[in-house]
Protein backbone atom coordinates (compact mmCIF):
# COMPACT_ATOMS: atom_id res chain seq x y z
CA UNK A 1 0.00 0.00 0.00
CA UNK A 2 1.60 2.81 -1.14
CA UNK A 3 2.04 5.55 1.99
CA UNK A 4 2.18 8.68 0.16
CA UNK A 5 -1.39 8.80 -1.35
CA UNK A 6 -3.59 11.43 -0.24
CA UNK A 7 -5.63 11.21 2.71
CA UNK A 8 -8.83 11.35 0.61
CA UNK A 9 -6.79 8.00 -1.84
CA UNK A 10 -5.37 6.16 1.36
CA UNK A 11 -9.13 5.93 2.74
CA UNK A 12 -10.71 4.99 -0.49
CA UNK A 13 -7.80 2.34 -1.30
CA UNK A 14 -8.36 0.62 1.64
CA UNK A 15 -12.29 0.41 1.55
CA UNK A 16 -12.21 -1.01 -2.19
CA UNK A 17 -11.01 -4.50 -0.59
CA UNK A 18 -12.28 -6.57 2.28
CA UNK A 19 -8.67 -7.92 3.11
CA UNK A 20 -7.13 -4.93 3.18
CA UNK A 21 -10.36 -3.36 5.20
CA UNK A 22 -9.93 -5.55 7.83
CA UNK A 23 -6.53 -5.87 8.30
CA UNK A 24 -6.48 -1.78 8.62
CA UNK A 25 -9.73 -1.60 10.57
CA UNK A 26 -10.72 -4.90 11.64
CA UNK A 27 -14.19 -5.23 10.05
CA UNK A 28 -15.01 -5.71 6.17
CA UNK A 29 -15.84 -2.76 3.66
CA UNK A 30 -20.04 -3.33 4.00
CA UNK A 31 -19.56 -3.67 8.57
CA UNK A 32 -17.65 -0.12 7.72
CA UNK A 33 -20.06 1.06 5.55
CA UNK A 34 -23.05 1.07 7.92
CA UNK A 35 -21.01 1.79 10.86
CA UNK A 36 -20.14 5.15 8.87
CA UNK A 37 -23.86 5.57 7.80
CA UNK A 38 -25.24 5.24 11.11
CA UNK A 39 -22.87 7.74 12.49
CA UNK A 40 -23.75 10.18 9.79
CA UNK A 41 -27.19 9.66 10.40
CA UNK A 42 -27.82 10.16 13.77
CA UNK A 43 -26.13 14.39 13.28
CA UNK A 44 -22.65 12.87 15.63
CA UNK A 45 -20.29 12.96 13.03
CA UNK A 46 -20.44 15.35 9.93
CA UNK A 47 -18.57 16.01 6.70
CA UNK A 48 -15.93 18.73 7.39
CA UNK A 49 -14.59 20.66 4.22
CA UNK A 50 -11.10 18.88 4.28
CA UNK A 51 -12.46 15.37 6.34
CA UNK A 52 -15.33 12.96 5.49
CA UNK A 53 -16.94 10.94 7.80
CA UNK A 54 -15.68 7.82 6.24
CA UNK A 55 -12.07 9.44 6.68
CA UNK A 56 -12.53 10.08 10.91
CA UNK A 57 -14.16 6.52 11.54
CA UNK A 58 -11.27 5.14 9.85
CA UNK A 59 -8.62 7.12 12.26
CA UNK A 60 -10.26 5.99 15.17
CA UNK A 61 -11.09 2.20 14.01
CA UNK A 62 -7.22 2.38 12.95
CA UNK A 63 -5.54 3.61 16.14
CA UNK A 64 -8.46 1.13 18.25
CA UNK A 65 -7.48 -1.62 16.32
CA UNK A 66 -3.66 -1.89 16.26
CA UNK A 67 -2.88 0.40 19.44
CA UNK A 68 -0.79 2.48 17.99
CA UNK A 69 0.02 6.42 18.68
CA UNK A 70 -1.03 9.36 16.58
CA UNK A 71 2.49 9.40 15.59
CA UNK A 72 2.90 6.90 13.52
CA UNK A 73 -1.09 6.43 12.39
CA UNK A 74 -0.67 10.46 11.17
CA UNK A 75 1.63 9.31 8.65
CA UNK A 76 -0.89 7.24 6.56
CA UNK A 77 -3.54 10.12 6.99
CA UNK A 78 -1.41 13.18 6.62
CA UNK A 79 -2.89 15.10 9.66
CA UNK A 80 -1.28 16.74 12.45
CA UNK A 81 -1.28 14.76 15.95
CA UNK A 82 -3.96 17.78 17.03
CA UNK A 83 -5.98 17.11 13.98
CA UNK A 84 -5.76 13.35 14.70
CA UNK A 85 -6.61 13.56 18.17
CA UNK A 86 -9.34 15.82 17.99
CA UNK A 87 -11.39 13.07 15.38
CA UNK A 88 -10.58 10.24 17.57
CA UNK A 89 -12.44 12.17 20.28
CA UNK A 90 -15.07 12.81 18.29
CA UNK A 91 -15.90 9.43 16.88
CA UNK A 92 -15.21 8.09 20.70
CA UNK A 93 -18.48 10.66 21.94
CA UNK A 94 -20.19 9.35 18.92
CA UNK A 95 -20.01 5.80 19.33
CA UNK A 96 -20.74 5.62 23.24
CA UNK A 97 -23.54 7.60 22.35
CA UNK A 98 -24.87 4.57 20.89
CA UNK A 99 -24.77 2.58 23.91
CA UNK A 100 -29.31 2.50 24.71
CA UNK A 101 -28.74 0.80 20.70
CA UNK A 102 -26.34 -1.76 21.00
CA UNK A 103 -26.29 -3.13 24.63
CA UNK A 104 -29.60 -4.42 25.00
CA UNK A 105 -30.92 -6.14 28.24
CA UNK A 106 -32.48 -9.60 27.70
CA UNK A 107 -36.30 -9.50 27.94
CA UNK A 108 -38.16 -10.95 31.17
CA UNK A 109 -40.34 -12.89 28.42
CA UNK A 110 -37.76 -13.66 26.15
CA UNK A 111 -37.48 -17.89 25.51
CA UNK A 112 -34.80 -19.81 26.05
CA UNK A 113 -31.62 -19.11 24.13
CA UNK A 114 -30.99 -21.55 21.43
CA UNK A 115 -27.63 -22.18 22.68
CA UNK A 116 -28.91 -23.44 25.76
CA UNK A 117 -32.28 -25.36 24.46
CA UNK A 118 -30.35 -27.24 21.47
CA UNK A 119 -27.65 -28.30 23.73
CA UNK A 120 -28.31 -31.81 25.84
CA UNK A 121 -26.20 -30.77 28.33
CA UNK A 122 -27.39 -27.68 29.45
CA UNK A 123 -30.95 -28.14 28.72
CA UNK A 124 -33.45 -28.32 30.83
CA UNK A 125 -30.57 -27.41 33.52
CA UNK A 126 -30.13 -24.10 32.64
CA UNK A 127 -33.56 -22.89 30.74
CA UNK A 128 -33.68 -20.25 32.40
CA UNK A 129 -30.44 -18.61 32.28
CA UNK A 130 -30.32 -15.17 30.30
CA UNK A 131 -26.40 -14.95 29.60
CA UNK A 132 -22.89 -14.98 31.24
CA UNK A 133 -21.23 -12.36 33.49
CA UNK A 134 -17.11 -12.10 34.02
CA UNK A 135 -14.59 -9.64 34.97
CA UNK A 136 -11.57 -8.44 33.97
CA UNK A 137 -8.43 -6.65 34.71
CA UNK A 138 -7.01 -3.78 32.55
CA UNK A 139 -3.87 -2.19 32.16
CA UNK A 140 -4.59 2.12 33.30
CA UNK A 141 -2.46 4.68 33.50
CA UNK A 142 -3.19 6.90 35.98
CA UNK A 143 -1.78 10.04 38.11
CA UNK A 144 0.77 9.31 40.74
CA UNK A 145 -1.73 10.25 43.59
CA UNK A 146 -4.32 7.55 42.83
CA UNK A 147 -2.02 5.12 41.70
CA UNK A 148 -3.06 2.81 45.03
CA UNK A 149 -6.07 2.72 44.54
CA UNK A 150 -5.78 1.04 41.20
CA UNK A 151 -3.25 -1.52 42.23
CA UNK A 152 -4.97 -4.74 42.44
CA UNK A 153 -3.48 -8.32 41.56
CA UNK A 154 -0.52 -7.24 39.28
CA UNK A 155 2.22 -5.04 39.61
CA UNK A 156 0.60 -2.06 37.70
CA UNK A 157 -2.09 0.12 38.43
CA UNK A 158 -5.65 -1.89 36.90
CA UNK A 159 -9.16 -1.04 36.06
CA UNK A 160 -11.82 -3.02 37.15
CA UNK A 161 -14.51 -3.98 34.07
CA UNK A 162 -17.59 -5.90 34.48
CA UNK A 163 -19.31 -7.24 31.76
CA UNK A 164 -22.41 -9.22 30.58
CA UNK A 165 -23.46 -11.18 27.28
CA UNK A 166 -25.81 -13.19 25.60
CA UNK A 167 -24.69 -16.54 24.28
CA UNK A 168 -24.23 -14.89 20.82
CA UNK A 169 -21.29 -13.31 22.58
CA UNK A 170 -23.03 -9.51 22.67
CA UNK A 171 -22.71 -7.85 24.89
CA UNK A 172 -25.57 -6.78 27.26
CA UNK A 173 -24.34 -4.51 29.71
CA UNK A 174 -20.34 -2.96 30.60
CA UNK A 175 -19.30 -1.10 34.28
CA UNK A 176 -15.82 0.13 33.13
CA UNK A 177 -13.67 2.69 35.53
CA UNK A 178 -13.18 1.03 38.89
CA UNK A 179 -10.48 0.70 40.76
CA UNK A 180 -8.34 -2.64 40.29
CA UNK A 181 -8.69 -2.67 44.20
CA UNK A 182 -12.11 -3.09 44.74
CA UNK A 183 -13.88 -6.95 45.08
CA UNK A 184 -15.71 -8.15 42.80
CA UNK A 185 -18.96 -8.56 44.50
CA UNK A 186 -18.60 -5.15 45.35
CA UNK A 187 -18.72 -4.08 41.01
CA UNK A 188 -21.12 -6.92 40.63
CA UNK A 189 -23.92 -5.04 43.56
CA UNK A 190 -23.23 -1.67 41.62
CA UNK A 191 -23.94 -2.55 38.03
CA UNK A 192 -27.21 -4.71 39.36
CA UNK A 193 -28.16 -1.37 41.88
CA UNK A 194 -27.61 1.43 38.91
CA UNK A 195 -29.92 2.62 36.36
CA UNK A 196 -29.69 0.79 33.28
CA UNK A 197 -27.97 -1.76 35.31
CA UNK A 198 -27.71 -5.87 34.70
CA UNK A 199 -31.11 -7.24 35.24
CA UNK A 200 -31.96 -10.15 36.62
CA UNK A 201 -35.54 -11.81 34.94
CA UNK A 202 -36.10 -14.13 38.53
CA UNK A 203 -35.59 -10.93 40.10
CA UNK A 204 -32.99 -9.88 43.39
CA UNK A 205 -32.22 -10.40 46.06
CA UNK A 206 -27.94 -9.42 45.27
CA UNK A 207 -25.68 -13.05 44.18
CA UNK A 208 -29.00 -15.19 44.67
CA UNK A 209 -29.77 -15.79 40.46
CA UNK A 210 -25.88 -16.01 39.95
CA UNK A 211 -23.64 -19.22 39.18
CA UNK A 212 -20.43 -18.32 39.82
CA UNK A 213 -17.49 -20.05 37.49
CA UNK A 214 -14.86 -22.91 38.91
CA UNK A 215 -12.62 -22.02 40.86
CA UNK A 216 -8.69 -22.50 39.39
CA UNK A 217 -10.13 -22.49 35.66
CA UNK A 218 -8.76 -19.84 33.00
CA UNK A 219 -11.33 -17.87 31.30
CA UNK A 220 -9.57 -15.19 29.65
CA UNK A 221 -6.07 -14.47 27.76
CA UNK A 222 -3.53 -13.19 29.03
CA UNK A 223 -2.32 -10.20 27.08
CA UNK A 224 -1.21 -7.00 28.34
CA UNK A 225 -0.79 -3.57 26.53
CA UNK A 226 0.43 -0.59 27.76
CA UNK A 227 -2.32 1.89 27.86
CA UNK A 228 -1.69 5.34 26.50
CA UNK A 229 -4.86 7.43 26.87
CA UNK A 230 -6.22 9.48 29.94
CA UNK A 231 -8.37 7.52 32.43
CA UNK A 232 -11.59 8.67 31.10
CA UNK A 233 -10.60 7.75 27.65
CA UNK A 234 -9.54 4.08 28.72
CA UNK A 235 -12.67 3.87 30.46
CA UNK A 236 -14.98 5.45 27.13
CA UNK A 237 -12.56 3.03 25.07
CA UNK A 238 -13.83 -0.16 27.11
CA UNK A 239 -17.41 0.37 26.30
CA UNK A 240 -16.85 1.73 22.77
CA UNK A 241 -14.85 -1.50 21.85
CA UNK A 242 -17.73 -3.90 23.43
CA UNK A 243 -20.45 -1.62 21.12
CA UNK A 244 -17.99 -1.86 18.54
CA UNK A 245 -17.95 -5.73 19.00
CA UNK A 246 -21.76 -5.86 18.67
CA UNK A 247 -21.78 -3.96 15.71
CA UNK A 248 -19.52 -6.69 14.21
CA UNK A 249 -20.90 -9.36 15.40
CA UNK A 250 -24.57 -7.81 13.66
CA UNK A 251 -23.42 -7.40 10.55
CA UNK A 252 -20.37 -9.72 9.33
CA UNK A 253 -21.10 -13.31 9.30
CA UNK A 254 -17.74 -14.09 9.13
CA UNK A 255 -14.82 -12.74 11.11
CA UNK A 256 -11.42 -14.56 11.71
CA UNK A 257 -10.67 -13.36 15.44
CA UNK A 258 -14.61 -13.52 16.45
CA UNK A 259 -14.08 -16.97 15.17
CA UNK A 260 -11.01 -17.67 17.53
CA UNK A 261 -12.57 -16.34 20.73
CA UNK A 262 -15.68 -18.62 19.92
CA UNK A 263 -13.74 -21.62 19.33
CA UNK A 264 -11.67 -20.84 22.53
CA UNK A 265 -15.13 -19.69 24.69
CA UNK A 266 -16.71 -22.91 23.09
CA UNK A 267 -13.92 -25.67 23.45
CA UNK A 268 -14.24 -26.30 20.31
CA UNK A 269 -11.22 -27.72 18.71
CA UNK A 270 -10.22 -27.34 14.60
CA UNK A 271 -11.46 -29.86 11.76
CA UNK A 272 -9.92 -32.61 12.35
CA UNK A 273 -7.46 -32.06 8.98
CA UNK A 274 -5.93 -28.97 10.80
CA UNK A 275 -4.76 -30.33 13.96
CA UNK A 276 -3.62 -33.52 12.27
CA UNK A 277 -1.72 -31.30 9.15
CA UNK A 278 -0.02 -29.32 11.74
CA UNK A 279 0.96 -32.21 14.22
CA UNK A 280 2.62 -33.58 10.84
CA UNK A 281 5.05 -30.69 10.21
CA UNK A 282 5.59 -30.94 13.90
CA UNK A 283 6.43 -34.24 14.07
CA UNK A 284 8.05 -34.28 10.02
CA UNK A 285 11.41 -35.84 11.14
CA UNK A 286 10.36 -38.69 14.01
CA UNK A 287 10.37 -42.07 13.11
CA UNK A 288 7.06 -43.64 11.31
CA UNK A 289 4.51 -44.47 13.89
CA UNK A 290 3.27 -48.12 13.26
CA UNK A 291 1.76 -48.57 16.95
CA UNK A 292 4.64 -50.55 18.17
CA UNK A 293 6.23 -50.16 21.33
CA UNK A 294 10.03 -48.03 21.50
CA UNK A 295 11.17 -48.89 24.63
CA UNK A 296 8.19 -48.79 27.35
CA UNK A 297 6.59 -45.72 25.20
CA UNK A 298 3.74 -46.31 21.82
CA UNK A 299 4.57 -44.59 19.12
CA UNK A 300 1.38 -43.14 17.51
CA UNK A 301 1.06 -42.79 13.68
CA UNK A 302 -1.22 -39.93 11.89
CA UNK A 303 -4.11 -42.67 11.20
CA UNK A 304 -4.19 -43.52 15.24
CA UNK A 305 -4.16 -39.73 15.99
CA UNK A 306 -6.95 -39.68 13.02
CA UNK A 307 -9.00 -42.73 14.65
CA UNK A 308 -8.58 -41.58 18.35
CA UNK A 309 -9.34 -37.80 17.87
CA UNK A 310 -12.79 -39.05 15.31
CA UNK A 311 -13.73 -41.22 18.12
CA UNK A 312 -13.62 -38.50 21.00
CA UNK A 313 -15.88 -36.47 18.76
CA UNK A 314 -18.10 -38.55 17.95
CA UNK A 315 -18.36 -39.17 22.02
CA UNK A 316 -18.81 -35.45 22.65
CA UNK A 317 -21.26 -35.38 20.26
CA UNK A 318 -23.39 -38.19 22.55
CA UNK A 319 -22.61 -36.25 25.36
CA UNK A 320 -19.74 -37.78 27.14
CA UNK A 321 -18.09 -34.88 27.27
CA UNK A 322 -18.06 -32.57 30.59
CA UNK A 323 -16.28 -28.85 30.92
CA UNK A 324 -12.68 -30.91 32.13
CA UNK A 325 -12.59 -33.47 29.76
CA UNK A 326 -14.19 -36.81 28.32
CA UNK A 327 -15.90 -39.24 30.92
CA UNK A 328 -14.48 -42.91 31.15
CA UNK A 329 -16.80 -44.14 28.80
CA UNK A 330 -15.73 -41.98 25.68
CA UNK A 331 -12.18 -43.52 26.38
CA UNK A 332 -12.58 -46.54 26.40
CA UNK A 333 -14.85 -46.45 23.11
CA UNK A 334 -12.20 -44.73 21.64
CA UNK A 335 -9.25 -47.48 22.92
CA UNK A 336 -11.91 -50.17 21.65
CA UNK A 337 -11.78 -48.20 18.13
CA UNK A 338 -7.59 -48.10 18.19
CA UNK A 339 -7.37 -51.66 19.62
CA UNK A 340 -9.67 -53.22 16.41
CA UNK A 341 -8.71 -50.92 13.83
CA UNK A 342 -4.76 -51.41 14.24
CA UNK A 343 -4.12 -54.87 16.40
CA UNK A 344 -2.90 -53.01 19.41
CA UNK A 345 -3.52 -53.42 23.43
CA UNK A 346 -3.73 -50.24 24.08
CA UNK A 347 -5.47 -49.09 28.07
CA UNK A 348 -7.35 -45.82 28.96
CA UNK A 349 -4.19 -44.05 29.81
CA UNK A 350 -2.63 -44.29 26.10
CA UNK A 351 -5.67 -42.12 25.27
CA UNK A 352 -5.79 -40.04 27.75
CA UNK A 353 -2.30 -39.38 27.59
CA UNK A 354 -2.20 -39.18 23.68
CA UNK A 355 -4.74 -36.87 23.78
CA UNK A 356 -2.52 -34.43 26.36
CA UNK A 357 0.24 -34.33 23.65
CA UNK A 358 -2.19 -33.31 21.03
CA UNK A 359 -3.63 -30.65 22.93
CA UNK A 360 -0.42 -29.20 24.01
CA UNK A 361 0.69 -28.87 20.10
CA UNK A 362 -2.42 -27.71 19.12
CA UNK A 363 -2.09 -24.91 21.66
CA UNK A 364 1.33 -23.63 20.32
CA UNK A 365 -0.08 -23.51 17.15
CA UNK A 366 -3.15 -21.76 17.80
CA UNK A 367 -1.09 -18.75 20.15
CA UNK A 368 1.20 -18.29 17.15
CA UNK A 369 -1.76 -18.14 14.63
CA UNK A 370 -3.84 -15.75 17.39
CA UNK A 371 -0.82 -13.33 17.25
CA UNK A 372 -1.58 -9.65 15.92
CA UNK A 373 0.11 -9.33 12.56
CA UNK A 374 0.57 -13.19 12.08
CA UNK A 375 0.30 -14.24 8.58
Amino acid sequence: MNCYLTQREFVGEVTQSDEDCHDLLRMNIECFQKLVYILRGIGRLKDTVHCSVEEQVAIFLHIVSHNVKNRPAKRYYKWSSETMSRYFHMVLDAIISMEDNYLKQPSVQMETPKEIHDNPRMWPYFKDCVGAIDGAHLHIKVSTELVARFHGRKQWPLQNVLAACTFDLRFTNVLAGWEGSASDSRILGCAINREHGITCPLGFPLLKHYITPFRSTRYYLNEIREPMFSYTTQRKLVIAACLMHNHIRGVMPYDPLLNIVDGEINNETAPIHDIVDEMEAHESQQPIGDGKKRGNNIVWSKEMDKCLILELMHQANEGYKVDKGFKDQAYIVACSSLNSSFNLSLSREHCVNRLKTIKKKFRLVQEMLSKSGFS
